[in-house]
């Protein structure tokens, strides 16, 4: 093909832009470019062009491949001529905050050995930024003097004293920031910034730059050391990695003492594990795949604690009395007053020290439910009665909140919630009703059949636990012409009998 050809298809699915935050439908502009092929457009229709994508009813798409050097500058061209200026865009609402003092968002992390460590790609959107100068981590709430401040040119750095708002930027000698991070000049700033929020009381407004936005991670398996020598060198990979992807949840499990990770698929896992044999040489050994559930409470709920202990010499008493209430889609963030005639005098004496005590307690109760010892959501926590000897300890009150709501939980009727998601598969017209027939069979919702040239696309809701193995079923049934991808959509409520089979699948026992 000797000329450029345009083809304009119209799409039936969303995409998502990181810079523009597209979120409607678009028409993608296919380029088919050969080597040493050039962007020929007059000036009037890159104009129409850009006006479209401006206006985030279209989105640019020029086809190239980097590694034979094919599409490249036709590329650079179409960021110029097509996308709009940052000063066409609307600011993240918190750049007004810094502004002129520095702000900027930390979007990548690399670990290079070779250079000392870790490189931190930063934006620079308002103020200075300097060579060895002491920044504050809007996010992880502390500060650190940045080393040194270099231009990336693909692999090679050039080393620069000094850059403007607009430049991107990798630093080296941030030990504690991660991907998504704000940060700023100082802590001092950040503190007026907040001080001017909460007088504003704007809730809309938050005092971070909006970074990356991850959605819950929906499996999780173990991740065991071939030997305790090992061990050591698997911890530092596991930090390392889960600095370098926010949508990869490390943790430790208190019953087993076994180290989980938590991620967005089987895929993903699994190229976690290949980094962690190739680049850090542990041949670590993933256990069983599973589907990570959340638990809620059905019906409202209340009890009283009453902890008495000796201590040493210390006597340690807690009384408290907790409720619960089913709440859709809220999330805990400190208990809620629940006045009554009765106890109004009591809350009202409660000090501050001691409600973040039973904030800590309540969040650690949270975070392992009574039935799978999953995370409860969707509930709100209130707080009827509190009484503390003098001397007693916050760790005491935070043990006490903790055991208490345990017990509330226990009596609120707990049940397992399940993770929905929402697949589009795009297979031909001949394998429609063999797909159909096996998402059935998988739980599946249909939500929309539609067509896409010569093919069909179908969009269902499906149980992810119905999905574990999809990709090899789906190119199975349709000898591998269909594709298919998913997203979270929520997390619904299994019924009896679901939950009583997911238990048995995961503890190998059925419930009486």
């Amino acid at each position: 093909m000797d000329n450029l050809c345009m083809y304009i298809i119209e799409l039936g699915f969303e995409i998502s832009f990181n810079i523009l935050s597209f979120l409607e439908q678009y028409l993608v502009f296919f380029s088919y470019l050969r080597t040493h092929a050039y962007l020929t457009h007059t000036y009037t229709q890159i104009l129409h062009t850009h006006t479209h994508v401006h206006s985030q009813d279209a989105v640019a798409v020029v086809v190239g491949s980097s590694y034979k050097n094919v599409g490249v500058q036709p590329l650079m061209n179409a960021v110029v001529d097509y996308l709009p200026s940052p000063q066409d865009c609307t600011q993240p609402a918190a750049l007004s905050l810094y502004a002129p003092s520095l702000c900027a968002l930390a979007f990548k992390i690399v670990h290079d050995r070779q250079r000392g460590g870790v490189l931190t790609y930063l934006r620079v959107y308002s103020g200075r930024l300097d060579k060895g100068q002491r920044v504050y981590n809007l996010s992880g709430g502390r500060s650190e003097r940045l080393g040194q401040v270099l231009i990336a040119y693909a692999d090679h750095y050039k080393e620069v004293a000094s850059v403007a708002a607009g430049n991107i930027v990798v630093v080296t000698g941030l030990q504690a920031t991660s991907t998504g991070d704000t940060l700023v000049a100082s802590h001092s700033v950040a503190s007026a910034v907040q001080k001017r929020l909460a007088e504003a009381g704007d809730e809309d407004v938050t005092p971070t730059l909006l970074g990356v936005q991850v959605p819950d991670p929906v499996f999780f398996c173990s991740v065991e050391a071939p030997s305790a020598s090992h061990q050591k060198a698997l911890d530092e990979a596991l930090a390392q990695l889960q600095r370098e992807d926010p949508s990869l949840h490390v943790t430790q499990d208190e019953e087993t003492g076994q180290t989980v990770l938590s991620g967005m698929g089987e895929l993903h896992l699994e190229i976690i594990r290949d980094r962690i044999v190739k680049e850090y040489k542990v041949e670590a050994e993933l256990g069983p795949l599973q589907v990570a559930y959340r638990e809620t409470c059905t019906k409202v709920a209340t009890h009283t604690l009453e902890l008495d202990k000796m201590i040493g010499d210390r006597r340690q008493q807690v009384t408290i009395t907790l409720s619960v209430f089913p709440s859709p889609d809220s999330k805990f963030k400190s208990v809620s007053y629940e006045y009554s005639q009765d106890n109004q005098e009591n809350l009202r004496a409660l000090r501050r020290y001691h409600l973040s005590a039973i904030n800590r307690g309540v969040s650690a109760a949270l975070r392992s439910g009574p039935v799978l010892s999953c995370p409860v959501v969707d509930l709100r926590v209130g707080l009827h009665w509190f009484m503390v000897r003098p001397g007693t300890s916050e760790t005491m009150v935070a043990a006490a909140a903790a055991q208490c709501l345990q017990k509330v939980l226990g009596e609120g009727g707990c049940q397992l919630m399940e993770p929905v998601m929402v697949v589009e598969v795009v297979v031909e017209e001949a394998h429609t009703s063999t797909l159909l027939s096996d998402l059935s069979r998988r739980r599946a919702n249909v939500l929309h059949l539609s067509h896409r040239q010569d093919m069909r696309v179908l969009t269902v809701e499906c149980p992810l636990a119905e999905l574990m193995g999809y990709s090899t079923a789906i190119r199975t049934l349709t000898s591998g012409t269909a594709s298919f991808s998913m997203e979270l959509s929520h997390y619904r409520l299994v019924n009896a009998f679901q939950q009583a089979t997911i238990i048995e699948d995961v503890t190998g026992f059925r419930p009486s």
